[in-house]
This record gives structure tokens, sequence and C-alpha cells, in this order.
């Protein structure tokens, strides 16, 4: 932590402000700032508070909130725009200056007026070039559930093919805090089409790679009747495992059994994930 020691001064010794004290003084907010926002933004860049987006076709707008983007914390005003010719919403850090008769311009003691009351600022707009798009650094919004799209070689088995007839039978949603990573999934009429099946693979975002083995409990609904299968995260993957238990006192890997569109899987997992800097 930085500081600045006082005790030298007193009234016969008073200690004049340099330029390195100034810059000493806001380097210590920042690394405190810094610290605290690298465990709510997965150790990236994300959005801290409020940037709420909605969009009609081309129209969107913004809420006003907060950034974190490269180890500094902006204000961000509400915004609003329409896109056009391949525009996306981006981000700009703008500087304007406080003046009024206490504050800018400030005459030095050399006679120079020179402007330093500095005011940054995260602008958002419709452009193709910018300091970050918006859909990446909403990605990382503390607290926020995100939906994994749907794609077929995302559901994977140990033997045949797991499937579903649409994305309307998808539903997997993360939500990142830090370096933990939550996943909500929700499959329903899933169709196995090996009955010998007894390990399911569901892969998501490339980035969430678990740092170690974690196991939970989730539920499955086919044939069979209803079981309990076991979620892992596998270390070094970004690929969860799925498996049915078959029996509570002395549970055993049991096969999938939905030779028809009838299987359903819900479960919960909670793990550790690698920083992306």
């Amino acid at each position: 932590m930085k500081k600045i020691k006082t005790t030298d001064i007193t009234t016969s010794a008073a200690m004049p402000v340099k330029q390195g004290t100034l810059d000493h003084l806001q380097s210590a907010y920042k690394e405190i700032i810094q610290g605290l926002a690298l465990q709510m933004v997965k150790g990236g860049n994300g959005i801290l508070y409020g940037c709420i987006k909605t969009q009609t076709g081309l129209s969107w707008s913004i809420t006003s909130g907060y950034v974190y983007y490269n180890g500094e914390v902006y204000l961000s005003d509400a915004a609003s725009g329409v896109l056009s010719g391949g525009q996306s919403i981006w981000g700009t850090i703008t500087t304007t200056n406080l003046t009024a008769a206490n504050a800018d311009p400030v005459q030095f003691s050399d006679g120079s007026n020179n402007n330093v009351h500095l005011i940054e600022k995260f602008v958002w707009s419709s452009n193709t070039t910018g300091t970050q798009l918006f859909s990446v650094l909403d990605t990382f919004r503390l607290g926020r559930w995100i939906p994994r799209s749907y794609s077929s070689s995302y559901m994977t088995a140990n033997v045949g093919t797991w499937t579903i007839a649409s994305s309307a039978d998808w539903s997997v949603l993360y939500s990142i805090n830090g370096n933990t990573v939550t996943v909500c999934i929700q499959i329903k009429d899933y169709t196995n089409s090996n009955s010998a099946a007894v390990s399911l693979g569901l892969e998501l975002e490339t980035f969430l790679i678990a740092k170690r083995d974690v196991v939970a409990l989730g539920f499955v609904d086919d044939t069979g009747g209803g079981k309990l299968a076991q979620i892992k995260a596998v270390t070094d993957s970004n690929i969860l495992e799925i498996t049915i238990l078959s029996g509570f006192d002395n549970p055993t890997f049991n096969n999938f059994n939905a030779a028809t569109a009838i299987g359903k899987l819900r479960g919960q997992i909670t793990f550790e994930i690698y920083p992306v800097l």
C-alpha cells in the first residue's frame, strides 16, 4: 500500500508537494481499486455496474454505469445511437476538463495557464473502431447470467450421439464472479442413439477452463425414470463430464437410455477457472 509519511512534518518543518507526491497519491487509490475489481470481473475487463443495453433493430441505448478497463474504473454516462454501415457499439475513453473559476485553467508559477483537472469517462457510440466492443465487456459483467448459444457440436457421448431437436430444448447459462463460474444446465427432450452410453460431454465457452476437478449432482429423467447424475468439471478442460449414478447407498455409473426424444438433464455446478488477463 502506498502512503505519505507525515511524521516528519512539524509546525517548523513543512513538506513541499512535488509532482511525484501527487502521482504517488493517485497511484495509491488506483492500486486498491485494481485489486478489488480484478476479483469482480474475472481478472480482465468488464462492466461493474449499470450499462444495461436495450436494442430494437439498429437503435440502441445504454444506461449509465461503471466500466473497469485496463486497471482503471470509468464512469459511463447514459448513451444512445443508431447503427449503420457495419457499425457496432464501441466504447472510447474520452477526456474533458473541469472548467470553473476554482478549477481549470490553473496559473502556474511561471505564469503559464494549464488545464489539470481531468475527467476521463467511458463513452459509448456507434462506430467501427474504439477501445472495446460493448458485447465483449458485457460478457464479463459482474453477476450476469450469460446464455451459452446452442450448437450440436457442444453435445457428445462416449458412444453414439447425444442430440436434441432444436435450440428450444437447450438452456445453458453461466455467471462469472471473479475467478469462479456457476453453470446452470436445463436440457430437455434429448435422444442418445446408443443405450450403452455412460458418459456425456457438454462443451462450455473456450475461456471457462477448470482449474481443478469439481463434482456436483444433477438430475436425469429418461426411459429408465428419474436418476441422479454426476456433473464434473475436469482440470484444464472446458468440457463438463456427465454420468448417471445408480443407487443411493453405493452409487455406481449407469447407462443413459433415451432412444426417443424424452431425456431431460438438469443441474448446476460451480468451479474455479483460470483468469483471463
